[in-house]
């Protein structure tokens, strides 16, 4: 019974023995799984960290990209009001180019016209000088028809004044009136002074100035 009881504890001996090498097998395995379980939770850590870090990055890229979208807006703003301000300018020298170019037009006529009127005027001023010549000669030649006149009413006066019946007096009378030169003739012939004196005068001085009038030289 004694060996029996012996050989029964050494096999429960060696059953508790597989078992605790079977427990320290497990808890080695347990505490490698711990191990590994710790790193990979550490590197998650790290990796967790490192993302952290470069989310912060990002976020921080982000703000400075951000603000440089803001300083470029800004500065666009600030293009754009330049630019219309030029164009507004180019609007505004447009306008004057356009102002001065129609003044430029008006001051061309303007100049082309008083060029014109110059002309004009100097042909006036010509045709005046001309005229005014012309008007010299024709009170010249007035002058010489009057005195030729008053010389022709002297030299009338006096043929009047030597005498009436004539023959050069009643031969003027008969051409300017050959048919009342017969009954002048013998009226005076018979004495009978029916037509004046003055009468026969006038006739006799409006023949002799019209023959002055159509002589060539008066032409």
């Amino acid at each position: 019974a004694e060996r029996s009881a012996c050989a029964s504890f050494r096999s429960e001996n060696s059953r508790l023995e597989r078992e605790l090498e079977s427990e320290r097998t497990r808890a080695n395995n347990l505490a490698q799984d711990l191990e590994r379980e710790c790193g990979e939770k550490d590197a998650t850590l790290v990796r967790n960290a490192q993302v952290n870090q470069q989310v912060e990055l990002a976020r921080q890229e982000l703000r400075a990209q951000q603000g440089e979208v803001s300083d470029l807006n800004q500065r666009m703003h600030a293009l754009q009001s330049q630019l219309d301000e030029r164009q507004n300018e180019l609007e505004r020298i447009r306008k004057e180019r356009e102002e001065l170019a129609t003044r430029v037009g008006v001051l061309q006529v303007i100049e082309h016209d008083k060029e014109a009127a110059s002309a004009v005027e100097g042909r006036l001023r010509a045709s005046l000088v001309d005229m005014e010549e012309q008007l010299t000669e024709k009170h010249k030649h007035i002058r010489v028809l009057q005195q030729r006149l008053g010389d022709m009413k002297k030299t009338l006066q006096r043929e009047l004044r030597a005498g009436g019946d004539s023959g050069d007096y009643e031969a003027g009378v008969a051409i300017l009136t050959p048919s009342s030169s017969k009954t002048i003739t013998n009226n005076h012939n018979s004495g009978n002074t029916g037509i004046s004196e003055d009468d026969v005068n006038f006739k006799y001085l409006k023949h002799v100035l019209i023959k002055f009038l159509t002589s060539r030289e008066y032409e």
